[in-house]
């Protein structure tokens, strides 16, 4: 979806996507829309249209917009299920592991009937199509996987429809966050952040609102972003704290942009996920994870070297985010005392675990190794085609790295405007954020860190005394 000018900036987005997609699906008032005092906005049988829509959004309402409008052209189990499996087919690797799976089309059959059965479910997941088709496709991914994985997790019949219902819909929450949030290309604020984390409960919000849907829906859906060391949100729950069904989707979500946002210029399938998976294992909860991989071995796909790009841009990548990460390791490890003081703080001990596990990472991955680092230079100065398996491996490897330093890094942003971590604790923090965002503009404009050229972070972690 591209954000409007027009897009309500403070107020619930639902009804602006409504007015969108009343321009090509009808959409009217299914009764009279009035305000909290009882002043009527819109009669029964109006359209949802932009005019309307501003009007609305002037006024609170005691009756969700959902509840008071009529949407032709909704979902139909059948078509749900042939955008599903129409994503299947269209990969091999999906269809392999599909039909690996002897009962998931019977599976996704009941979990769409099921699914549309709701009213509510059903309208949200027609204006999810239309207005954010990413998040749509992502929730048909998520409730394909979670069918593949479901069984061999033991879920009966109503445990899985219940998952499949989740699953589809773990993103409805964003149809009330203002698009122009979702559509940032640029830095995103704390602001920001809060809004987007907000979509979970808010998703949890809409399947308790929904006429006899099972609660257990609901709470999936509130957790499917928490995380078994307790950096996840919104709760920040540990592992004895998770639900089966948050988890499975939670894998899922997780797998979703690693295999379908390739810009890298790597062509990478399921089964050469399994090091970034691995890399996340203390993350979810093993038996999950563990049924993933099974499946995912199973493939008989061979490991994907189909790069677009040439092996001395990927080489290039690699030297470059070795700049950005050792100086990263740096920061962290300067900051860790900090954070160290404050235990009784749950979002400081969930940082310094997250800097715990990150360390771990860069520890057993080898990726911030002086030895790596000239076997990098030496494959890109001798051009030597054979090393670019091997080469792209680490490349994966250190872009999820990245991605979850840039994780970390957003949380240090939401940490320094905690006034219960002290003030010593913030001014460490910006500090750290500062070098660390310095790192990467030098980086990216070429001009790498001297102290990283011959830095290896197993000697350092040793040199300072951090026990892994």
């Amino acid at each position: 979806m591209t954000a409007s000018s027009n897009a309500p900036a403070n107020h619930d987005a639902y009804t602006y996507h409504l007015s969108q997609v009343n321009q090509s699906k009808t959409v009217l008032a299914s009764q009279d829309i009035v305000n909290a005092r009882g002043l009527l906005l819109v009669k029964k049988g109006a359209p949802i249209n932009s005019v309307t829509a501003q009007k609305i959004l002037q006024h609170r309402l005691l009756t969700p917009m959902e509840k008071q409008v009529d949407l032709e052209g909704q979902l139909e189990p059948r078509q749900l299920y042939e955008d599903i499996m129409g994503l299947v087919e269209g990969h091999r690797d999906f269809s392999q592991l599909h039909a690996g799976a002897d009962h998931c089309r019977l599976d996704l059959r009941a979990g769409t009937i099921y699914a549309l059965s709701f009213p509510l479910l059903r309208q949200k997941l027609t204006v999810m199509a239309m207005q954010l088709p990413e998040e749509y496709h992502k929730g048909l991914f998520c409730a394909w996987l979670s069918m593949v994985l479901c069984r061999d997790l033991g879920l009966n019949g109503e445990q899985r429809n219940l998952l499949f219902v989740a699953a589809l819909m773990h993103d409805v929450g964003m149809l009330h966050i203002d698009p122009a949030i979702l559509a940032k290309k640029d830095r995103l604020s704390p602001a920001d952040w809060r809004a987007i984390q907000s979509h979970t409960v808010i998703g949890q919000r809409i399947m308790d609102a929904t006429e006899n849907l099972p609660g257990d829906a609901g709470q999936a859906i509130l957790d499917h972003h928490e995380r078994c060391d307790g950096t996840g949100y919104p709760r920040g729950l540990f592992r004895e704290q998770l639900g089966l069904k948050g988890q499975i989707i939670a894998i899922a979500d997780t797998l979703y942009p690693l295999r379908s946002k390739q810009s890298d210029g790597l062509r990478r399938h399921l089964k050469n996920l399994i090091p970034v998976l691995q890399m996340n294992e203390k993350l979810f909860l093993p038996k999950v994870m563990n049924a993933l991989l099974v499946r995912l071995r199973a493939l008989d796909l061979a490991p994907s070297s189909q790069a677009q790009g040439s092996l001395a841009d990927h080489a290039r990548v690699l030297l470059r985010d070795y700049d950005v990460l050792a100086q990263w390791l740096i920061c962290t490890v300067q900051l860790a005392p900090y954070l160290g003081e404050h235990a009784k703080n749950h979002k400081t001990r969930v940082l310094r675990y997250a800097i715990e596990q990150l360390w771990w990472l860069i520890r057993t991955s080898g990726l911030l190794t002086a030895g790596l680092r000239r076997w990098v230079l030496h494959v890109s100065e001798n051009n030597l085609q054979s090393a670019l398996p091997e080469l792209e491996e680490f490349l994966l490897m250190q872009q999820e790295l990245n991605w979850q330093s840039q994780h970390f890094a957003r949380q240090l942003q939401l940490m320094s405007e905690d006034d219960r971590c002290g003030e010593e604790t913030r001014v460490q923090v910006l500090k750290a954020l500062e070098q660390i965002h310095k790192a990467r503009e030098k980086a990216l404009a070429g001009d790498s860190q001297p102290q990283s050229r011959d830095f290896d972070a197993y000697e350092y972690l040793l040199e300072h005394k951090v026990a892994l």
